[in-house]
């Protein structure tokens, strides 16, 4: 499975104006439910400056992190292209069943915006995470360490190597062009403004891939 080389991000302060949003809108044109017409649940959104969280040879100034758990989108990946300042949704889906209580009851259309700064995330952090994807070390280390506690609970983190629910899953291939996508971000379930969060269930992720020739990124709902 292909990764963005160097550190990732995590989310560091809340601050009024940020580089980073959890929650909000996405403004774009397209950014909804081919399912319901309703608008698709921004997770996050990250500008995209070589300061900060950047996506080799990308050249949209935002990347949004988009998916839906009330229609059919939630039980498989989720694909769309930037195209000419706007969304094509191109993998989904299709279904109109009755999403009623799911994830939980009053779950929100949409997520109150939080805006944040990103902070790099420590080699230590890095050292931990990549044990905790080897499956060939004693997965006993989670238990034993409590920052391996903690970073064994998916997150949101932008570029790197998160920590995955399934490090052992499939690579990704561009359903526009087949070339294999890059790993480029985890949500996790905090929104900072539900007690339920964005999945209701904390060992719940959601693993973005991204093709640079194709401007494509890709969401793959993974549980454990």
């Amino acid at each position: 499975m292909q990764k963005l080389s160097g550190s990732g991000r995590f989310f560091g302060q809340r601050v009024s104006q940020g580089p980073a949003v959890i929650g909000g809108t996405c403004r774009l044109q397209g950014a909804i439910s081919p399912n319901t017409g309703l608008p698709l649940t921004q997770h996050a959104a990250v500008k995209l400056g070589a300061s900060g969280f950047a996506i080799p040879n990308w050249d949209v100034p935002e990347v949004h992190f988009l998916y839906s758990w009330k229609c059919c989108i939630s039980q498989g990946d989720l694909s769309y292209r930037y195209a000419s300042g706007r969304l094509e949704i191109i993998e989904y889906t299709a279904g109109t069943e009755d999403f009623a209580g799911f994830p939980y009851d009053g779950y929100p259309v949409v997520f109150p915006a939080a805006q944040f700064l990103l902070r790099p995330i420590p080699e230590e952090d890095q050292e931990i995470i990549a044990r905790l994807n080897n499956t060939e070390l004693d997965q006993g280390f989670k238990f034993e360490n409590a920052r391996a506690g903690q970073l064994s609970i998916p997150t949101h983190q932008f570029g790197g190597v998160p920590f995955l629910l399934n490090p052992l899953m499939e690579e990704k291939r561009c359903v526009a062009c087949g070339d294999e996508m890059v790993l480029i971000a985890s949500i996790g379930n905090n929104s900072f403004s539900h007690d339920g969060g964005f999945f209701g269930n904390d060992f719940v992720q959601l693993v973005f891939f991204g093709c640079d020739r194709c401007k494509v990124l890709s969401a793959v709902n993974v549980a454990s």
